[in-house]
């Protein structure tokens, strides 16, 4: 449900902050906008990425100056971000993570990890083992930071057979 959704995935962020006395940003894994939501002022309502921007503006108030929820790359220099954490709600084959750390992600921020300055987390709802492994290769991450709320074994990720004979039909028609 959306309630287990966010307490679960709030609690498993809030374990990781309340484990270290450094400061964190918390940054939203966002993609392109729809063509609808670039129509209705560039913000899909109700997506998951939304519930998950609200989520993490709720714990930074929680946590004060210690914790900041999608700040800008001057503010995260200023004031010398230790930690950053890509906040995801399923990591399938890693594509939307992948392509916002290519495509969204500052330099900057690239740099700091890459020197050892900043570290980088990434907290999950649920997650395909795929996923963290292609993630691992493109995004400075161990996979001690990479957390998911649900096992990559969870009944709830995979497809029954119907699921499965549904893709492959319809899956094979849009392809063309």
């Amino acid at each position: 449900s959306g309630s287990d959704f966010e307490k679960n995935l709030q609690i498993a962020i809030e374990e990781v902050i309340n484990n270290k006395c450094e400061n964190f940003a918390l940054l939203s894994v966002t993609e392109p906008p729809s063509k609808f939501a670039i129509a209705s002022g560039g913000r899909t309502p109700g997506s998951s990425a939304d519930r998950i921007k609200h989520l993490i503006e709720n714990i930074s108030r929680i946590h004060g100056d210690r914790v900041r929820a999608n700040p800008t790359v001057h503010s995260m220099r200023a004031e010398r971000i230790k930690n950053i954490v890509l906040v995801e709600d399923f990591v399938g084959s890693g594509d939307r993570i992948k392509g916002f750390w290519k495509h969204m992600v500052s330099k900057s921020i690239k740099s700091w990890a890459s020197f050892g300055w900043t570290k980088i987390w990434l907290i999950c709802y649920a997650r395909l083992e795929k996923g963290f492994a292609a993630v691992s290769r493109v995004v400075p991450i161990t996979k001690e930071r990479m957390i998911s709320v649900l096992p990559s074994q969870d009944k709830q990720l995979t497809l029954t057979p119907a699921m499965n004979a549904v893709a492959e039909t319809y899956g094979r028609r849009v392809r063309g």
